[in-house]
C-alpha cells in the first residue's frame, strides 16, 4: 500500500523541515520507489524544498560511494560542503558578537581593525579568545578533531595563518600524511571509528554557521543489483558481506539520530530491499529491521509518519 508522493512531501516539509528538524531535531526516513526517474524527481523535490528552507544539502549515491564505510559517506558529504562559506558565516557571527563592524564582507583582521579604529593585535586577541571559547570548549556539539579543524579554518579566514589546504584534504579524505596536521592538534585521520562523530559535528556546524540544518540524501538503489554483471562500469558492486555492512551503517545512523542536531537523512531505496522474501533485503539484518519496522501494522491505510514509506504505486508496503 503506497502513499501519494505529493502528500508525503507536504508532510515531510511541514512536520520535519519546517518544525522538528528546524528546531534541532533529527530523523532518518526511508522512501521506497522503484522507478528511477520518479526516484530522482522525488530527491530533487526534497532538495528544492530544503534549500528554500535554508538547509545545506548533500547527496550520497551508493553506486559511486561505498556506503558500507561511514568514512566514505562523510568524505562524499565533505566534498560537497561550501567550507569557505561556512567559515565566513561563522566568523562574521563571531565579529558581531564581539561588537565589531565588518565592511564590504572583508573578514581579514587588518580590515576589521581599520573599520573599527582599533589595533590589529587587540582585535586578533579578542577573536582568538572568542574562537577558543566558542569552538574548542563546545565538547557536547563538536568532536575534538572537528573543533580544531574549524578553528584552523576560522583563523585562516581571519588572516592569522596563511594556508589551511591540509585541513580541507583531511576533511575530504585526500590527506596523505597526518603529520601536517599536528600544528592544529589533530593526530588521526578520519576513519570508521570517528566518521560518525564527524557527521554529527557537521550538522551542528551548519547550524552554528547560520544554516537551518543539513539534509542528507542517500540513494541505495545500487544495493538491489544482485549480479556483478548487471552493474554499470565504474560503479560499486555490493557482495552480501558488503550489504550487511551497509545495513549496519544505516542502523548506526538511526541510533545516532538522538545525538544529531538539525539533520534530516532521506534514504531512497527500491521496494525490493524491503521485501521479506528478498535474501539481499533488510530482513537479512535483524538489527536494522527492528529499527525501521514497527510491531503494529495497520493494513487499512499507510502511515505517512512511518520511518519507511512506500511511494511506489502498485506495490504493497
Amino acid at each position: 500500500m503506497s502513499i501519494g508522493r505529493q502528500q508525503w512531501l507536504d508532510l515531510l516539509e511541514r512536520e520535519y523541515l519546517a518544525s522538528f528538524v528546524r528546531e534541532g531535531g533529527a530523523a532518518v526516513k526511508f522512501a521506497l520507489i522503484g522507478d528511477r526517474e520518479e526516484g530522482d524527481r522525488l530527491v530533487g523535490e526534497v532538495i528544492e524544498r530544503a534549500s528554500a528552507a535554508g538547509y545545506l544539502i548533500a547527496s550520497v549515491d551508493a553506486a559511486k560511494t561505498r556506503v558500507q564505510y561511514t568514512q566514505d559517506i562523510f568524505f562524499s558529504i565533505a566534498r560537497q560542503m561550501p567550507w569557505p562559506d561556512l567559515t565566513r558565516r561563522y566568523l562574521r557571527k563571531v565579529y558581531a558578537d564581539l561588537g565589531f563592524e565588518v565592511d564590504s564582507g572583508d573578514l581579514d583582521l587588518e580590515s576589521v581593525a581599520s573599520t573599527n579604529g582599533l589595533e590589529r593585535n587587540l582585535v586578533a586577541m579578542e577573536v582568538r579568545k572568542a574562537l577558543q571559547r566558542e569552538l574548542i570548549q563546545r565538547r557536547d556539539e563538536l568532536a575534538k578533531d572537528f573543533r580544531w579543524a574549524m578553528l584552523g579554518l576560522s583563523v585562516a579566514e581571519a588572516g592569522l595563518i596563511p594556508d589551511v589546504a591540509v585541513i580541507n584534504d583531511w576533511l575530504t579524505g585526500q590527506l596523505r600524511l597526518i603529520s601536517g596536521l599536528k600544528g592544529f592538534q589533530i593526530f588521526r585521520k578520519i576513519a570508521r571509528h570517528n566518521a560518525r562523530a564527524m557527521i554529527a559535528s557537521l550538522g551542528a556546524w551548519c547550524r552554528m554557521a547560520g544554516y537551518t540544518g543539513l539534509v542528507l540524501t542517500i540513494d541505495l538503489r545500487q544495493l538491489s543489483m544482485a549480479k556483478r554483471s548487471d552493474i554499470a562500469p565504474e560503479t560499486v558492486y555490493y557482495t552480501m558481506t558488503a550489504l550487511i555492512d551497509c545495513y549496519e551503517v544505516l542502523r548506526q545512523l538511526i541510533d545516532d539520530s538522538d545525538d544529531l542536531d538539525g539533520v534530516l537523512c532521506l534514504v531512497v531505496s527500491n521496494p525490493d530491499l524491503f521485501d521479506p522474501d528478498n535474501r539481499r533485503g533488510v530482513n537479512s539484518y535483524k538489527a536494522l529491521k527492528e529499527r525501521v519496522f514497527t510491531d503494529v501494522v495497520i493494513h487499512q491505510a499507510p502511515n505517512p509518519m512511518s520511518s519507511v514509506v512506500n511511494l511506489d504505486p502498485g506495490t504493497s508496503q
